[in-house]
Order: C-alpha cells, then sequence, then structure tokens
C-alpha cells in the first residue's frame, strides 16, 4: 500500500507545505530505520481487524460530545501554521478531518482499510501507514500530536515508548492531546 499523498514532515523550510505541494518521499529521508516491535504479531491482529472492521467501526464513530469539545479547545490553543500528527487516525473522523480543515494535519494508523476511508474523509490531509511505537518522522516535525483512543491498541507495557515517540516528533515547545 502507497499513501496517495505524504507531505514532508522532514522539511527544515519555514513555509508549510499544502496539499498541492505533497509528494511520495523515499524511505531514506527518515532519520532512522523503522523498529520492530516484539509484539508485532499483536499489532498484526489489531492491523487486521481493523481492516475487516473499518466500515463498522466508522460507522459507529460519535464526532461530537465532550471529546469533541476537548479537541475544539486544544486545537484554539494552536498557532494557525501548526503542523499536527493525528497518531492512529483511524479512517479519519473526527479528529483528522477537524485539523485538516484547520491547517496542515498529517495522520498516521496501521491499517490499509482505516487509511483508505481516511482519505475519503479527511481529503486535506496526508497520510502514512506506521506504527506509533515507530513514528516514520524526523525528530521535532510535528508542533502538535493528538492520539485520540489510539494507546489501547498498544500493548500496556509499550505506552511509555508510544509516549516517547510523540515527544520525539513533537518540536521545542510542542503538545500532546493523548486520551485512551
Amino acid at each position: 500500500w502507497r499513501p496517495t499523498r505524504r507531505c514532508d514532515p522532514l522539511s527544515n523550510g519555514t513555509e508549510h507545505q499544502r496539499r498541492s505541494d505533497c509528494e511520495p518521499q523515499p524511505t531514506e529521508a527518515f532519520n532512522r530505520p523503522p523498529r520492530v516491535s516484539p509484539n508485532m504479531v499483536d499489532r498484526d491482529v489489531v492491523r487486521r481487524g481493523y481492516d475487516d472492521l473499518a466500515s463498522t467501526y466508522a460507522a459507529d464513530r460519535v464526532e461530537d460530545g465532550r471529546g469533541r469539545a476537548v479537541l475544539d479547545r486544544f486545537q484554539a490553543s494552536l498557532p494557525p501554521d501548526a503542523r499536527v500528527l493525528d497518531a492512529g487516525c483511524g479512517q479519519g473522523t473526527p479528529v483528522l478531518r477537524a485539523l485538516s480543515e484547520a491547517g496542515t494535519a498529517v495522520g498516521v494508523d496501521l491499517s490499509r482499510t482505516q487509511l483508505t476511508l481516511a482519505d475519503e474523509n479527511a481529503p486535506a490531509a496526508s497520510l502514512a501507514q506506521g506504527d506509533v511505537v515507530a513514528l516514520p518522522f524526523r525528530d521535532g516535525a510535528f508542533d502538535a500530536v493528538t492520539a485520540y483512543h489510539s494507546l489501547i491498541h498498544v500493548p500496556e507495557g509499550e505506552h511509555q515508548t508510544a509516549v516517547d515517540e510523540f515527544a520525539r516528533v513533537l518540536g521545542e515547545g510542542g503538545r500532546l492531546l493523548c486520551s485512551e
């Protein structure tokens, strides 16, 4: 699977790229090789499960309520040109869609099928397939990271690794919004 578009979260320039500037990036552009988790079997089960149930899960997804209010406050606190990563973006609603409507957003998820839905639901966002414990982005690439209901799919013993990855891809003064 190849993402339909990917902005270069590795750019050191001051201009934030928009969708029209997105091109597939070569693997060597990333500053470190991907790690293979010792729990990859568990991740494969999660990935296959979401590949199989993506449409059902998306139909049951709630887009408003308290979680949306928290997201709105978080988003309002960010600078207008913020680059935001939605880690575990799933089908792209409601988080990735809202983030991409307001600025530069990148979604990452294990499930190819979820990413296909995210492409439809958040067409302005860039997408990448990846694991939250080994994010395929350069250190400091983002101003903010959201992880809505994605840590529940990471083995508990690797939660700290995921949080460390969020910290690694955040720039100085970056912000994290995380829920389980």
